[in-house]
């Protein structure tokens, strides 16, 4: 595998790191592992990554929303703000669809790990600052009330978070389907909320 680029050597030991931990947990990923399941020896990953912490910091990254959103608050930026909302949410959900599973164990590790723990912490740090200055943004240009941008991206994200928790995870079968129609009635009525002139931050 010597002849593989620098890049695509990173990208395979993130995307192992990543398989195992869904299969062991972040524990059960151990460089050894990884090395074994790319066919290289652990000093061959240590030339790449400093250590175990800045592997998953980086795998991380690149696979939450926050790496989604980055791109998208750009190509949303001109859209009217139902419309921005309505691509932010539809993204999260297809998130949270995709790698769940990988979020789910390495959520629970998270609670006794406090390498894990900051490295989510840092996720959703990004996750909230990008949120917080796209609604700025709109406040800035009218089309939001003065509301306190912290607690709307709380909101937010936990509105569909839980949704899609209940919904297709504990599969609470009253509950509406997480479609297209779901995500508009959900931003509409938020936004009637956030609209309001009587809302101060």
């Amino acid at each position: 595998m010597s002849d593989r680029p620098n890049s695509d050597r990173r990208d395979m030991f993130k995307a192992a790191a990543m398989e195992i931990a869904c299969q062991r947990g972040y524990e059960g990923a151990t460089i050894k592992r990884i090395a074994e399941k790319c066919g290289v020896t652990v000093g061959s990953i240590y030339h790449y990554f400093e250590n175990k912490e800045e592997l998953f910091r980086e795998a991380l990254q690149e696979r939450t929303f926050a790496a989604v959103l980055e791109k998208l608050v750009d190509e949303i930026e001109d859209l009217p703000i139902e419309e921005g909302l309505f691509q932010v949410a539809l993204r999260f959900v297809s998130v949270l669809r995709e790698r769940m599973n990988l979020f789910s164990i390495l959520a629970a590790e998270s609670l006794h790990n406090t390498e894990i723990g900051s490295l989510f912490s840092d996720v959703s740090r990004r996750n909230s600052e990008l949120m917080k200055s796209y609604l700025d943004g709109k406040i800035a240009a009218g089309q939001l009330a003065p509301i306190h941008t912290g607690i709307a991206v709380q909101m937010f994200f936990g509105h569909f978070f839980n949704s899609f928790l209940h919904k297709e995870r504990l599969h609470m079968q009253h509950l509406p389907q997480i479609d297209d129609e779901f995500i508009h009635q959900s931003i509409r009525l938020i936004l009637n909320g956030w609209r309001q002139e009587d809302i101060h931050a």
